[in-house]
């Protein structure tokens, strides 16, 4: 059963948003420098932004832009490269129906989750917590550490969190070594079977199935 006062974490992409197939090319930072370039930043700033280990917004405030200018402008890029898989908003409406908190726990840092959400046309304010990445851990969610790390920033133990995730590894295998119950995406090309502790991670096929399951779940 899950308890009504539970914590949800998600994933977002592979969980969430995936690519779109008619996506134009062009990358992130490479995007970043061209905005920064059309707005006069200074060079020291354009040549931190080739750093990947500088959050981009931090860059934007350092050189005296609006953030809010350049969370629009991210999110409308977005929004031509990522879409939401079929049943994501259901199961953000649906989950934010029976947990406490909502949380991502993503690879992301906020900002780029935040506009990777927008552009797929979900609700990023439906979740309190949007950080992930090195924002959570150093290195980002690359053990058991990082969830962790997540629940101690939230204030929860690991038996009043469900995480929804799509990677074998960084979110089954990582989030049930840290004591977290698992729902686990895995769509082709990743493997049905997959070497988890059953115990604590459950498979599921696609996003409807883990909406079902929630409904059938909830402790009344």
């Amino acid at each position: 059963m899950i308890p009504r006062d539970c914590v949800i974490l998600m994933d977002v992409d592979g969980t969430l948003v995936d690519p779109r197939r008619d996506a134009p090319g062009g990358d992130l930072r490479d995007w970043f420098e061209g905005w920064l370039l059309a707005r006069d930043a200074e060079p020291s700033h354009f040549h931190t932004a080739q750093n990947e280990g500088v959050p981009l917004d931090e860059i934007v405030d350092a050189a005296g832009l609006s953030r809010e200018q350049f969370y629009g402008d991210l999110t409308r890029w977005m929004s031509e490269r990522v879409e939401a898989l079929e049943g994501a908003r259901e199961l953000i409406k649906g989950a934010s129906q029976c947990a406490r908190e909502l949380h991502l726990a993503s690879t992301n840092a906020e900002i780029i989750a935040r506009a990777k959400l927008a552009g797929a046309g979900l609700d990023p304010s439906r979740f309190k917590g949007l950080r992930g990445g090195d924002e959570i851990l150093p290195g980002g969610k690359s053990s058991p550490v990082f969830f962790r790390a997540l629940m101690q920033r939230i204030g929860v133990s690991a038996e009043q969190v469900i995480h929804i995730g799509n990677d074998a590894t960084a979110d089954g295998l990582f989030s049930s070594e840290a004591g977290v119950a698992q729902c686990l995406l895995l769509q082709p090309p990743q493997p049905a079977a997959v070497p988890l502790e059953s115990g604590r991670v459950r498979v599921f096929h696609s996003l409807r199935e883990i909406i079902r399951w929630f409904r059938f779940s909830l402790d009344p």
